[in-house]
C-alpha cells in the first residue's frame, strides 16, 4: 500500500488503485490531493496478516530522501506505543 506523511504529521495510507483507471496504479499525490501537495515523506507500507512489517520511502513523485524516514519512524513509534498490536514482531525499526 502507499502512504504519505503530510505536513501536519498525519499518515494517510491507501491502496495503490487508480480510481480513474482500474488497470493503472495510483500515484502518491492521490492520497493527499490538491494542486501541488507537500508531504514530509511518502513511500510504500507493507502489511502481512493485518500487521505492519515494513515501510520505505519509495515514491517516484515526491522522491523523499532517506532523512525523511526519521519523521516516519517517529510517527510509527508513537503509534506503536498506543497500538503495538498493529506491528509485526519482525518489523525492522532500522537505524534512526
Amino acid at each position: 500500500m502507499t502512504y504519505v506523511l503530510d505536513t501536519k504529521g498525519d499518515m494517510i495510507v491507501g491502496k495503490r488503485v487508480n480510481p480513474y483507471n482500474n488497470t493503472g496504479k495510483a500515484p502518491h499525490p492521490t492520497l493527499i490531493g490538491g494542486k501541488n501537495p507537500k508531504v514530509q515523506c511518502a513511500g510504500m507500507i507493507t502489511f502481512r496478516k493485518g500487521k505492519i512489517i515494513s515501510i520505505n520511502n519509495d515514491s517516484g513523485h515526491f522522491r523523499p530522501d532517506i532523512k525523511s524516514m526519521k519523521k516516519v519512524y517517529k510517527y510509527l513509534k508513537k503509534l506503536n506505543n498506543k497500538r503495538p498490536d498493529l506491528f509485526s514482531n519482525k518489523f525492522d525499526w532500522g537505524k534512526q
